[in-house]
């Protein structure tokens, strides 16, 4: 494969570095975000009384839930890429509520960031393990192995 020019080059390396992230890197993170949300959400509080869940159904488990994007960067020389859980919360409610930061925070820290009722669970919730903060984000964050991450995209740069 030749180019014409460097910038050329540069968009081409760039370009597969994402398909990268996409193909290769984005479903290691979906595996290790679905291990740390069933070791801190789920197995925290297995046996909810008042509501049911959707697991890997379009809950937290779900991993067409768990999505990438690049995004668009200042940098010319790299790209940031975000992935996270945008699972939607069941309560019914308009706008739409994403469900990770409640998980994540918990009901205190939700409420002191001033979410109304709509984006909290039920009064006094935070006495319960389910309103108590669980953040399988940060789980997720330490258990990825960066090398790994480096190994795949290196790998997959040069097919």
């Amino acid at each position: 494969m030749s180019h014409k020019n460097f910038d050329a080059l540069r968009k081409a390396v760039l370009a597969k570095a994402k398909e990268s992230m996409r193909k290769d890197v984005l479903p290691y993170v979906q595996d290790e975000m679905v291990k740390a949300t069933q070791k801190e959400v789920y197995d925290v509080y297995p046996n909810p009384k008042k509501y049911k869940r959707r697991e890997s159904n379009g809950g937290l488990l779900d991993r067409d839930n768990i999505v990438g994007n690049p995004l668009n960067s200042l940098r010319s020389s790299g790209f940031e890429y975000e992935i996270h859980n945008n699972t939607q919360t069941n309560f019914g409610a308009l706008p739409t509520i994403y469900l990770t930061p409640l998980v994540v925070m918990g009901q205190l820290k939700s409420k002191s960031y001033g979410y109304g009722s709509e984006y909290l669970y039920y009064n006094r919730a935070e006495e319960y393990p389910y309103g108590k903060p669980r953040d399988f984000i940060s789980e997720t964050k330490n258990n990825i192995d960066k090398l790994l991450i480096v190994s795949k995209m290196n790998k997959y740069m040069n097919k």
